[in-house]
C-alpha cells in the first residue's frame, strides 16, 4: 500500500525512465518507485503474459553490475534474497527483473511503527538479517551497501518477513584483502571501507548501525538534533572510532551493537557471535575505540582540527630517529624512502595516525593520506599537508615537469644491461605510475588547475596501460612470462609517459607492436592466440587506449614465436637422429633376420628332403612292383622302380628348390596343396585300377602332380603372407566402433587443424624466452633485447597426451577389450565349422574333376567305358543341372573345381585381416564346388543317382 500511495505525492503515475524496446514488449510500465536509488532507476511494471507486478531496475552505467555476483544471486535462497526473475543488457545498459514487494523497506516499516521497532520483534529481525548476510557471504558475495533502505519487507507480520536487495555495488569475496573505490553509503560504511578495504566484516558493521537505528529511532552518526551529519564529517568520525552507543544503556542489546560496531575488523562480531547471542550466550566484546574522544554521550561533535589538542614534547620515532614536527618527519622520510614506504604501505600505522592527529596540520595529513591506497601517493599527500613550502618529492626526485621530462628522456633509451642512469630513471617512472603518484600530486592542488588536470589525465592513461599489461601477464602460465611482460613495460615506460603527456604520438609505437603480433607463431599457446587476434584488430583511437595490452601481447608473441622456432629445430634434429638410428637398426635387424631365416630354412629343408626322398623311394618300389604284377612291363620291378624313382626325385628337387627360394618351407597352403596333390594322385590310381588300365604315364605322373601341387601351394602361401603381413584380426563390430571413434576424434580436432602444435603433437608452452638478440631500435621503435631470461631455447614444448605414452585403460575399457576377444574367438569357431563342411564339398568336387580328367586322358582303352558311363548317367539321372552340357568337357569341370579349391584355400588367410573377403572367398568356393558336383558325370551325386536308378524297375 505504501508503494501504491507514496507519501507526499498525488496524481497520476509517472515514469523517470523508459523501458528498452525488448522489455516494452513483455512488460507494461505502471509507475516509478519513490525510493533513493543512485545506482539505477526502478519502476513497477505489469507482466503482459501473467498479469503479475514486477520491479524492473535499469542501471545507469554498463559497468555497475558485477556479472559474477549476478550469477551467484540466481543460486541464492529466496528466503533471504529478493527473487531475481530475469536479467539482460540493452544498448549497453544492464537491467534486472525482480520480485515486487509492495510493503516497502525496513526503513519504511520503522517509520510506520512510530520511529522505533518494538523490542518484542527485534530478536526475529536480528536473526533474519544475520542469516541473510551469512547466506550471501557463504555464496562468496559482500553486499558493501547494507542499510535499512536495502532490506525489503515481503510481509509486514508481525513478525515481518525480510529479504535483501540492491546488490548493485556488491562484489565477490576473495581470501586476500581487497582495495577498491568507495561506493558504499558513508553513513553505513565501516572504518576500513574509507581506506578502500572491502571484505565481509563491513556488512556486519552496517548491521550493527542498523540495529542501533531500529532500537533508538535515530542514526548512529546523527547530531544532537537527530540529523545525519554530512559525509565530510562522517568519514573522520568513523575512521577514528568517535561514534558512541551510550543511548542504548548497559545490557545485552548494547553488547550486540558494540560487538558489531567494533572498530578493529579482525575482532568484530560475525554470524557465529550473533547466533550465540541470540541463543543466550555472551561472546566477548572489544570496546577499545567505541566512543573514545567523544564529548556528549549519544551525540557527535565537530570532530577535526578544532576538537583536538596539541601534545607538546611528544615525539615520533621514525627508523630510529625521533622527530617532533611534521616538517622533521617529512625530511626524515625523504632521506630514507625504504622505511617510509614500509610505514605508509597497506594499513597506516596507528601510532603514526595517533601522533599526527594531535596537531591541526597532522590531522589534515591523516585525512589526506587515507584518500590514497599506495605508499607513494600517501607520501605526496603527507608532504602537501606537513611541508607545503617545499616541492613534493618521490624516491629522491622532485615531482615537477623538469624532473619528469629529464627522467622520460633517460628512460626511453633503457635496455637490459644498459646504463645505470637509464635503468634508475625507468624504475622511478614505473614506481610513479604503479603507485598513482601523479594523481596524488594533481589532488593536492599544488600544480594549479590546468597542470593538475594534465597530471590526472596522464595518470589515468598510465594506470589503464599498466592494468592491461598486468591482466595479460596474469593469464600467462609461469612466472617467466610475467617477468617478461614487466621487462617490456619497463623498457617502454619512457615512451608511455611521453605519450600520456601528449609529447609523442601513440600510433607509430602501436603499429610497430601490431606488426610484431601479426608475425607470430603461437602454435600450442592457445591462451595467447585469442588475445593476439584481438590485438591485431585494433585501429584508430583504440591504439592509444590499448598500448599496455599491445605491449604485453607483442612481447609474449615474440617469446612464443622464438621458442616455437627453437623447439621446432630441436624436434627436427631429434627426429632426424631417431630416423637415422631406426633405419640403421632396421637394416641390421633385417640382415640378422635374413641370415637366421635362411639358416632355419636350410635346416628344415634338409630334414624335409630326407622324408620326401624316402616317400619317393617307397612309392617307386610300389609302383614298379605294381606295373610288373599287371604285366605291363617285363624288364623287372627294380628297373621299373628306378624309372619311377627318377620322376619322384625330379618332383622333390623342384619343390625343394621353390621352398629354398622363398625361404619358408612350412605353411598351411603348402600342406593343403600337397594333400590335394596326393588326393589327385590317388584318384589316378583308383581310376586306373577300376578301368583295368594302369600304365607308365599313370604311375609316372603321380610324383609330378604332387610336386606341382606343393609348388603351387608354396607360391600362394608366400603371396598371402606378404599381403597380410602386419595385419591383425579385427571383429566387424569392433572395426565399426573404431571407425566411428576416429570420425568423432576428427570432428573434435577440426577447430585446431590450423595450428602446427596440433600437427606435431606439442602441448601448451611452459616458460618461454624472449627475443634472441638485437639492439635498441632508434626513433622510439619496438626493441629486441639480448640476455632476457629464457631467451631463445629457454623453453621446451611438452609432448601432448598420447605422444610416446599409452593411455591408462580403465576397468570399462578392459572389459570391453575382453568382450571383443571373446566375440572374435566365437566367430572363428563358427567359421572353422563352416569351412569343414565346405571342405567336404570342395573335396568331392576335386574327386569328380580328377576322375573325369583321368578317363579323358587314359586313351582308347578306357574312353569308350567313360562315354558309356556318360550316356548312362545322362539317360538315367534325375538331376538335369547342366543346360549348357559343360559336364561333357572334363577340362572345364577340372578348371571350375580348381578355382573352387583355390578360393577355399584363400578364405582362411583373408579372414585374418579382413572379414568380408574371407567369407566371400569361402562361399564362392562352396558355390563352385556345388556347380561341379551338379554337372560332372563323375561326381558322387551322379554316381548315386545312377545307382538309385538301377534299383528302380524300368
Amino acid at each position: 500500500m505504501f508503494e501504491a500511495h507514496p507519501p507526499g505525492r498525488a496524481g497520476p503515475a509517472w515514469l523517470r525512465a523508459n523501458l528498452p524496446p525488448e522489455l516494452q514488449a513483455r512488460f507494461e510500465p505502471m509507475r516509478s518507485l519513490n525510493v533513493s536509488a543512485g545506482q539505477a532507476d526502478l519502476m513497477v511494471c505489469r507482466d503482459r503474459t501473467t498479469g503479475a507486478n514486477v520491479v524492473i531496475k535499469l542501471y545507469r552505467y554498463s559497468d555497475q553490475l558485477d556479472r559474477a555476483v549476478l550469477a551467484k544471486l540466481y543460486q541464492a535462497d529466496p528466503r533471504h534474497v529478493v527473487r531475481l526473475l530475469d536479467h539482460g543488457e540493452s544498448q549497453g545498459v544492464p537491467w534486472e527483473v525482480q520480485e515486487y514487494c509492495l510493503n516497502g523497506t525496513l526503513a519504511d516499516l520503522r517509520q510506520r511503527l512510530g520511529g522505533r521497532v518494538p523490542l518484542l520483534q527485534m530478536p526475529h529481525i536480528v536473526r533474519e538479517l544475520a542469516e541473510a548476510l551469512h547466506h550471501i557471504h557463504a555464496l562468496g558475495i559482500t553486499h558493501r551497501d547494507f542499510k535499512p533502505q536495502n532490506v525489503l519487507v515481503r510481509a509486514p507480520g508481525p513478525p515481518p518477513d525480510l529479504v535483501l536487495t540492491d546488490f548493485g555495488v556488491a562484489r565477490e569475496q576473495f581470501q586476500a584483502t581487497q582495495f577498491t573505490s568507495i561506493r558504499a553509503t558513508f553513513a553505513w560504511a565501516a572504518p576500513e571501507v574509507h581506506e578502500g578495504v572491502q571484505k565481509a566484516p563491513v556488512d556486519w558493521w552496517a548491521l550493527g548501525a542498523t540495529i542501533f537505528e531500529l532500537l533508538t529511532g535515530r542514526h548512529l552518526l546523527a547530531d544532537a538534533a537527530g540529523q545525519l551529519l554530512p559525509d565530510v564529517q562522517v568519514r573522520p568520525i568513523v575512521m577514528r572510532g568517535l561514534y558512541s552507543t551510550d543511548p542504548l544503556g548497559p545490557g545485552r542489546w548494547r553488547d550486540l551493537v558494540d560487538g558489531l560496531l567494533t572498530h578493529n575488523s579482525d575482532r568484530r562480531w560475525g554470524f557465529e557471535q550473533v547466533e550465540a547471542w541470540l541463543n543466550g550466550g555472551d561472546p566477548p566484546v572489544d570496546r577499545s575505540l567505541i566512543g573514545q574522544g567523544r564529548g556528549r554521550a549519544g551525540s557527535v561533535g565537530a570532530a577535526g582540527p578544532a576538537g583536538t589538542q596539541s601534545a607538546p614534547g611528544i615525539r615520533f620515532v621514525f627508523n630510529g630517529r625521533p622527530v617532533s614536527t611534521g616538517t622533521e618527519l617529512v625530511a626524515a622520510m625523504r632521506q630514507d624512502w625504504g622505511p617510509a614506504e614500509a610505514l605508509l604501505a597497506g594499513r597506516i600505522d596507528p601510532l603514526l595516525t595517533e601522533w599526527l592527529s594531535a596537531t591541526p596540520e597532522g590531522f589534515r595529513a591523516v585525512q589526506e593520506m587515507r584518500l590514497e591506497n599506495t605508499a607513494g601517493a600517501r607520501f605526496v599527500r603527507l608532504q602537501t599537508a606537513l611541508d607545503p613550502a617545499s616541492p613534493a618529492e618521490f624516491r629522491g626526485r622532485r615531482l615537477d615537469e623538469a624532473t619528469l621530462a629529464h627522467g622520460i628522456g633517460q628512460a626511453v633509451g633503457w635496455r637490459p644491461g644498459g646504463p645505470a642512469e637509464a635503468e634508475q630513471a625507468a624504475d622511478w617512472l614505473l614506481a610513479v605510475a604503479e603507485q598513482r603518484v601523479l594523481r596524488a600530486v594533481a589532488g593536492s592542488g599544488r600544480p594549479g588547475q590546468a597542470a593538475g588536470e594534465r597530471l590526472g589525465a596522464a595518470d589515468l592513461r598510465l594506470e589503464g596501460w599498466h592494468g592491461q599489461a598486468r591482466r595479460v601477464a596474469e593469464r600467462a602460465p609461469g612466472g617467466d612470462m610475467a617477468e617478461l611482460v614487466a621487462l617490456r613495460e619497463k623498457a617502454l615506460i619512457g615512451q608511455f609517459f611521453a605519450i600520456a603527456f601528449g609529447s609523442a604520438p601513440a600510433e607509430p609505437l602501436a603499429r610497430e607492436m601490431i606488426q610484431q603480433v601479426e608475425r607470430r607463431n603461437t602454435a600450442g599457446a592457445l591462451w595467447l592466440e585469442g588475445q593476439a587476434v584481438a590485438a591485431a584488430k585494433l585501429s584508430g583511437d583504440q591504439l592509444s587506449a590499448s598500448l599496455g595490452h599491445l605491449a604485453a601481447v607483442a612481447v609474449l608473441c615474440e617469446a612464443v614465436t622464438l621458442d616455437n622456432a627453437e623447439a621446432g629445430r630441436e624436434a627436427a634434429a631429434r627426429r632426424e637422429a631417431a630416423e637415422a638410428t631406426a633405419q640403421a637398426e632396421a637394416r641390421l635387424a633385417e640382415r640378422e633376420m635374413s641370415v637366421a631365416r635362411r639358416g632355419h630354412a636350410t635346416r628344415v629343408l634338409v630334414g624335409q628332403l630326407r622324408w620326401r626322398t624316402a616317400v619317393g623311394l617307397v612309392y617307386a618300389l610300389f609302383g614298379g612292383w605294381e606295373l610288373t604284377r599287371w604285366g605291363l612291363f617285363t624288364g623287372g620291378a627294380l628297373q621299373e622302380s628306378l624309372i619311377v624313382f627318377g620322376f619322384a626325385v625330379a618332383g622333390v628337387a623342384l619343390a625343394t628348390l621353390v621352398d629354398w627360394l622363398i625361404e619358408n618351407p612350412a605353411g598351411n597352403l603348402r600342406a593343403a596343396m600337397a594333400t590335394a596333390g596326393g588326393f589327385v594322385g590317388a584318384m589316378i590310381w583308383l581310376e586306373g585300377l577300376r578301368s583295368t588300365y594302369l600304365g607308365r604315364p599313370t604311375v609316372w605322373s603321380v610324383p609330378l602332380v604332387f610336386a606341382t601341387a606343393w609348388i603351387l601351394g608354396s607360391i600362394l602361401s608366400f603371396g598371402l603372407r606378404a599381403l597380410t603381413r602386419g595385419r591383425s584380426v579385427v571383429d566387424p563390430a569392433e572395426r565399426s566402433r573404431r571407425r566411428a571413434a576416429r570420425a568423432a576424434a576428427s570432428r573434435a580436432a577440426a577447430p585446431a587443424a590450423g595450428l602446427a602444435g596440433a600437427r606435431n603433437g606439442t602441448a601448451a608452452h611452459g616458460p618461454v624466452g624472449g627475443p634472441a638478440g638485437g639492439g635498441p631500435v632508434s626513433g622510439g621503435g619496438f626493441p629486441a633485447w639480448p640476455g632476457l631470461p629464457g631467451a631463445g631455447a629457454g623453453g621446451a614444448a611438452v609432448p601432448a597426451a598420447g605422444a610416446g605414452m599409452a593411455p591408462y585403460a580403465g576397468p570399462d575399457e578392459y572389459e570391453s577389450t575382453m568382450a571383443t576377444q571373446r566375440r572374435i574367438a566365437k566367430t572363428f569357431r563358427r567359421a572353422a565349422v563352416a569351412r569343414a563342411w565346405v571342405w567336404v564339398a570342395v573335396g568331392a568336387a576335386l574327386f569328380a574333376a580328377a576322375s573325369g580328367l583321368v578317363f579323358d586322358s587314359c586313351g582308347a582303352d578306357c574312353r569308350p567305358l567313360h562315354q558309356a558311363l556318360l550316356g548312362r548317367v545322362a539317360n538315367q539321372s534325375a538331376l538335369p543341372f547342366d543346360p549348357l552340357s559343360l559336364g561333357h568337357n572334363p577340362w572345364i569341370v577340372g578348371l571350375v573345381a580348381l578355382i573352387a579349391w583355390l578360393a577355399h584355400l584363400a578364405s582362411r588367410p583373408l579372414m585374418r585381416f579382413h572379414w568380408q573377403p574371407g567369407w566371400a572367398a569361402m562361399w564362392a568356393g562352396l558355390a563352385l564346388a556345388v556347380v561341379v558336383l551338379a554337372i560332372s558325370p563323375d561326381s558322387p551325386a551322379a554316381w548315386l543317382a545312377s545307382w538309385l536308378s538301377t534299383l528302380t524297375p524300368s
